[in-house]
C-alpha cells in the first residue's frame, strides 16, 4: 500500500503541472474561473487519487492475507503419506567369501652343501619322489680321499692319547710312591691332556670329512613333486648353489582376508567350500588357522584354509574362492530394504511414532532376501516407512497407508 505522504507529493506534482499549463495559456489565475478550479476542482481531484490509492493497497493486502492463509491450509492439508512396516525378529543365515591361493604347506629350495662336478642328475620338472631318494650326486673321489686321509690321523691321534695316558697313569703312580718328581708327574700330565685334544680335534676332522662325503649326494627331505630344476649334469656347483625345489603338494593352504565384523564368528575347525576360476572341481576345505590380531589398515584378520590334495590335481599357487557358513543368527531385528536410506556414508531410517516421522540412523548387518539385519539403532516392534521417504522432515507430521504387506509376506517366507 502507497503510504499518504507520498501520494500528497505526488498531487503537489499534477497541480503543479494543470498551473504551469494555465500560465502558458495566458490564463489569469485570479480570474473567477481560474480561482474556481484552484479551489475546487485541484482538490477534488487530490481526494479522488488517494482514495483509488488507498483501495489499490488494501486489495494487495487482502490478496497477500489471503495467499498466506491458502499457503497455511495447503501445509496442513498436504501432509505426507507413507507406507510402514514394524521391525520384525527374523532369523539369519550368514555365509562369507573371501580369495585367496593355495600354496603347499610345505615347499623347499634344494642347494648343494659342497663345491664339485655334478655327475649325476636323476630327477626332472613335475617328477613325484620318495624321502630319501637321491636327486643329485657330485663327484665323490676327492671327499673319499679326505675321510681316509682324516681316519688315518684320527688313528694315529688315538695311538698317541692312549700311550700319554699308560705314561701319565705309570708317573702318577711312582710319584705318590715317592720314587717320581712333581715336575716329572707334571710332564706327563701336560702331554696326556695335549693327546686329548689332539685326539678330539682329529676326531671333528673326521667328522667332517665324513659329512662332506655324505653331502655329495642330495636326498628328498620328505615325499614331494619336483617344481623346480637349476642344475645340469656335467655342471660344476658351488657350495650353497640352488639345485631344486622340492614341493609336497598332498596338503596345500590358502591364507584369506576377513573383515573384522565376523572376528569372533570364525572358529578354528570351521568347514569351507573351496571353488576355483579354473576348469576345477569344488573342494572341500576346513579353517586351521585364525589370526587374532586384526590389521588396522585394512580392517581385516587373516585365516588358513587346508585342503587335502592327495590325489595332487590341484596345482600349487591356484586362485581360488573360500565361502564359510556361520552360524545361524536368531531373532535379530530385521526391516524391509526398502526402508533403508543412504546419505553420506550413513544408513538412515525413517521411524514413525505417534504420527510423526523421526530420522534415525541405524548399523545394518546381513540381508536376506528383502529383509536386512539392524545391528544397532531399531528394536522389534517400531513401524518404520518404506515408501515416501524422500519428502520426510524430521519431526513433521505424515499419513500412513497401513502396512508394508508385500514386505511382510517375504518375511514369511
Amino acid at each position: 500500500m502507497i503510504s499518504l505522504n507520498g501520494s500528497e507529493a505526488y498531487l503537489r506534482k499534477k497541480e503543479k503541472k494543470v498551473h504551469n499549463r494555465l500560465i502558458e495559456n495566458n490564463i489569469n489565475m485570479n480570474y473567477p474561473i481560474s480561482r474556481w478550479l484552484k479551489n475546487y476542482i485541484l482538490p477534488l481531484t487530490t481526494v479522488t487519487i488517494l482514495l483509488l490509492f488507498n483501495a489499490c493497497g488494501s486489495k494487495q493486502a487482502s490478496s497477500s492475507e489471503a495467499n498466506g492463509a491458502a499457503n497455511q491450509n495447503d501445509f496442513r492439508s498436504d501432509t505426507a503419506t507413507v507406507q510402514t512396516a514394524k521391525v520384525q525378529p527374523h532369523d539369519f543365515t550368514r555365509e562369507v567369501s573371501s580369495t585367496g591361493n593355495l600354496v603347499a604347506k610345505q615347499h623347499a629350495q634344494l642347494r648343494t652343501l659342497v663345491p664339485g662336478k655334478i655327475t649325476k642328475v636323476n630327477v626332472d620338472i613335475g617328477d613325484h619322489v620318495k624321502k630319501g631318494e637321491v636327486l643329485l650326486q657330485i663327484r665323490k673321489r676327492n671327499y673319499q680321499l679326505a675321510l681316509e686321509q682324516a681316519e688315518a690321523s684320527l688313528a694315529q691321534a688315538k695311538a698317541r692319547y692312549n700311550n700319554a695316558k699308560q705314561d701319565y697313569e705309570r708317573i702318577k703312580n711312582l710319584y705318590e710312591a715317592g720314587s717320581a718328581s712333581e715336575q716329572q708327574r707334571d710332564q706327563a700330565q701336560s702331554a696326556y691332556e695335549q693327546a686329548k685334544a689332539a685326539l678330539k680335534q682329529t676326531r671333528a676332522a673326521r667328522d667332517d670329512a665324513s659329512q662332506k662325503l655324505d653331502d655329495t649326494t642330495i636326498q628328498a627331505p620328505y615325499d614331494g613333486v619336483i617344481t623346480q630344476r637349476l642344475v645340469m649334469e656335467g655342471g660344476y656347483a658351488n657350495t650353497g648353489a640352488p639345485a631344486f625345489e622340492i614341493t609336497d603338494l598332498s596338503v596345500l593352504e590358502a591364507e584369506m582376508d576377513i573383515p573384522e565384523k565376523y572376528a569372533g564368528s570364525i572358529p578354528k575347525g570351521l568347514n569351507a567350500k573351496i571353488t576355483f576360476l579354473a576348469n576345477f572341481t569344488p573342494y572341500e576345505g576346513v579353517i586351521s588357522h585364525v589370526n587374532p590380531s586384526i590389521d588396522t589398515g585394512t580392517g581385516t584378520f587373516t585365516i588358513k584354509v587346508r585342503v587335502k590334495n592327495s590325489d595332487y590335481k590341484l596345482p600349487n599357487g591356484l586362485f581360488c574362492t573360500g565361502s564359510f557358513e556361520l552360524p545361524t543368527l536368531k531373532n535379530k531385528p530385521a526391516v524391509p530394504e526398502g526402508a533403508l536410506n543412504e546419505d553420506e556414508g550413513q544408513t538412515i531410517v525413517w521411524v514413525i511414532k505417534d504420527g510423526k516421522a523421526y530420522e534415525r540412523q541405524v548399523t545394518k548387518g546381513v540381508s536376506q532376501g528383502d529383509w536386512v539385519m539392524i545391528d544397532k539403532g531399531l528394536k522389534i516392534g517400531e513401524r518404520v516407512a518404506v515408501s515416501g521417504t524422500s519428502v520426510l522432515i524430521d519431526g513433521y507430521p505424515v499419513k500412513t497407508e497401513g502396512n508394508n504387506i508385500s514386505a511382510a509376506r517375504s518375511l514369511e517366507k
